[in-house]
């Protein structure tokens, strides 16, 4: 039982509060801290993320349009990072000469 506030939903426990922009090393540590199992989403978990946050579910929001969000995935193509936007869900890109500073909302299997 995590001693964070979490949601327990679809197979994954969800931080309940985002973690303030970060960078990617940074962000890793952060996730280790909270304990065992915890990292960064993957893709499909971003939109779940993303369809509760529509719905309402508890206190889970996004931050404003135009914010990102670090995934535990890298590119196909270069290996680099990738990062996910909430105000384009469908847009999923490398963070190859993006901001150096994302959000994370760290995640852990059930």
């Amino acid at each position: 039982m995590s001693k964070h506030k979490t949601y327990r939903l679809w197979g994954i426990e969800i931080l309940a509060h985002n973690l303030k922009p970060m960078q990617y090393g940074s962000a890793m540590r952060a996730c280790k801290k909270l304990g065992e199992g915890w990292r960064m989403p993957t893709y499909q978990e971003c939109l779940i993320l993303q369809d509760l946050a529509d719905l309402g579910v508890g206190d889970l929001k996004l931050p404003d349009d135009g914010d990102s969000y670090w995934t535990n995935e890298r590119g196909q193509e270069s290996g680099s990072i990738v990062v996910w936007s909430p105000s384009d869900p469908d847009l999923f890109y490398d963070a190859l000469g993006k901001p150096a500073s994302c959000f994370a909302r760290p995640v852990r299997s059930l």
